[in-house]
């Protein structure tokens, strides 16, 4: 389980998108996250937009907002979808990530 600061911006990377077919790294693709309760509901300014990295081999990096208002020790879950053509066929597929919040060391 990933553990996420309170109170600071978290970074987000999905890091090698490829196509699984021709190995070809896919830069184009569209990828966003929702952030969601340990109920499944929609946490309050907890989406998430990726940007392709330039120069990157299908790397895509978001932010996860220091607004967006965590518990401490509650767990969340992220679920990213991602959207692109691959092989000449457009793909959807959602990840989703188990994250507990915590503060940061020294806080």
């Amino acid at each position: 389980m990933t553990n996420w600061d309170i109170g600071t911006d978290n970074l987000v990377r999905v890091r090698g998108l490829r196509d699984p077919i021709t190995e070809i790294y896919i830069n184009d693709a569209t990828v966003a996250g929702v952030l969601e309760d340990s109920d499944g509901d929609a946490v309050s300014g907890g989406t998430v937009t990726f940007a392709y990295r330039n120069a990157s081999n299908g790397d895509y990096d978001g932010i996860l907002q220091d607004t967006v208002a965590l518990t401490e020790n509650a767990n969340y879950t992220l679920g990213l979808t991602i959207t692109a053509t691959v092989s000449g066929t457009v793909f959807k597929r959602t990840i989703r990530m188990t994250l507990k919040a915590k503060y940061s060391v020294g806080v």
